[in-house]
């Protein structure tokens, strides 16, 4: 076990390979207005979402960093543990610093010892996956981490629940939680335990898409697909823009599963398909940003 004191500067280089315990000192939150932001910590029927710095994952100087969102997850492992979860999944969005929450959430979950499953092929996971692949999967819950269509200098996670519902029913007690982390952390006994990243608690074996395909077929009748087949043939064309962020690689196979093509030749043709974490500037209008919600005053 490797022991960091973090009692100055809020930039760390945490080692992947090795299991770190973060070692906070009172003044470290002092400085770093750290107490303030526990003091106002709440989760929403959205989750929590809040400003990034885009440059500086570690600075304190936005609300949502790398330590307030390893106080979150610290405070949601121990709730999870305390509820006797064991199984939980982490995903996320096409949005900045979503690799990097997950890698560290996925580690603190692990510490406590918890098993975290990711994504097994793809390096994003919608939340409608998050929530479909958590209750097909029978896990205790998860999170995914996303900001909706909020401007990309945001960053958010929502979690679930073990039916992939919204979690209502522990915001209140998540945020106690964090709250009595910040009397840990001015009584200097606070500290943050994180797994190598190679943890045997940290498996990527998350699946969801062939059992999604199974269930919309379910719901969708033949008819349907027939219709489509045939204003295929007819020439229709369905242009999707997936605004830089998961549903490109996450819909792909969903309309190959259903003989649905897509791309130049196909009836499916996407547009700002490429992953981007600035959604291809969609949403931004003389230099103001917007987000990218549709219902909103967006150009495309």
């Amino acid at each position: 076990m490797m022991d960091i004191k973090v009692d100055k500067d809020p930039h760390l280089r945490i080692p992947e390979d090795q299991d770190v315990r973060l070692v906070y000192r009172s003044s470290f939150f002092e400085k770093n207005g750290l107490l303030k932001w526990i003091s106002d910590f709440k989760l929403g029927t959205a989750g929590y979402r809040d400003t990034i710095d885009m440059n500086d994952f570690f600075s304190t100087d936005a609300p949502y960093n790398a330590h307030t969102i390893m106080m979150v997850a610290e405070a949601m492992a121990r709730i999870y543990i305390r509820k006797g979860y064991g199984s939980v999944h982490l995903g996320g969005e096409v949005r900045r610093y979503t690799s990097e929450i997950i890698a560290l959430m996925a580690r603190i979950f692990a510490s406590h010892g918890i098993t975290v499953h990711l994504n097994a092929d793809k390096g994003t996971t919608p939340i409608w996956a998050t929530s479909f692949g958590v209750f097909y999967n029978e896990l205790d819950g998860g999170a995914n981490i996303t900001a909706s269509h909020s401007q990309n200098f945001k960053q958010g996670f929502k979690p679930v629940d073990e039916k992939g519902m919204q979690l209502l029913a522990l915001a209140d007690e998540i945020r106690d939680e964090v709250r009595r982390i910040g009397q840990e952390a001015e009584s200097n006994s606070f500290s943050i335990t994180l797994s190598a990243l190679n943890s045997p608690h940290i498996k990527k074996d998350f699946r969801y898409l062939e059992a999604y395909a199974d269930y919309l077929k379910d719901i969708i009748p033949e008819e349907a697909f027939r219709l489509i087949h045939e204003a295929e043939k007819a020439g229709m064309k369905v242009g999707v823009s997936t605004v830089g962020g998961s549903m490109h690689e996450n819909s792909l196979a969903l309309f190959e599963r259903f003989g649905i093509k897509t791309g130049q030749d196909g009836v499916i043709q996407y547009m700002h398909w490429q992953k981007r974490d600035d959604f291809h500037k969609v949403g931004e209008i003389d230099g103001e940003n917007y987000g990218c919600d549709p219902t909103k005053q967006i150009i495309y």
